[in-house]
């Protein structure tokens, strides 16, 4: 990339991880070295899946944590404590590899979320931005951002859920929500 730029995908709608995942196929499919770390989530998605049967080490995508359910009131605090140090582990490699300029496009999924959990400070959130390669484009997901990202931010996306079957009891299902 000439000038890697930062975008943040926000909002309570579906579609900002498969959003930042198309970004990744566009850079991918032009020629770019594109890595992908998941936050928070403990399972595959289908557009993962996809990725790594590509077997191309140009297109990573990683995940820190060990399986764990996303509803947090459930857990004990010795659980969210190993969740806490999987995610630092997952922040620690994102930030090396933010600063190398090695991938061309860096997707951070979820990493607002872990932030709007207190798993990553502030502080940590802007150092990605701050001392990221020059060449490397940066993407960060979650539903919510604080105004010092957007403030950092060069593309903003609100996906806004309008209608969503979940809200009329349908789970979410493979191959379409994940």
């Amino acid at each position: 990339m000439e000038k890697g730029l930062v975008h943040v995908y926000i909002g309570d709608g579906k579609g900002k991880s498969t959003a930042a995942f198309g970004l990744a196929m566009r850079c991918y499919g032009a020629g770019g070295n594109v890595c992908v770390l998941q936050f928070l989530k403990p399972f595959e998605s289908g557009e993962a899946a996809a990725i790594c049967a590509l077997s191309d080490a140009r297109f990573r995508v990683l995940r820190f944590e060990s399986e764990h359910d996303l509803v947090f009131d459930d857990h004990t605090e010795l659980d969210l404590e190993y969740l806490k140090k999987d995610i630092l582990k997952a922040y620690a490699y994102a930030l090396k590899t933010a600063k190398s300029g090695e991938c061309d496009l860096l997707v951070l999924d979820e990493i607002l979320w872990a932030h709007y959990f207190k798993f990553i400070t502030l502080e940590e959130l802007l150092a990605l931005i701050h001392e990221k390669s020059e060449n490397t484009e940066l993407v960060l997901t979650g539903r919510n951002a604080p105004d010092e990202v957007f403030a950092l931010a060069d593309y903003i996306t609100n996906m806004q859920a309008q209608k969503h079957p979940y809200n009329q009891g349908i789970e979410a299902r493979k191959g379409i929500e994940f």
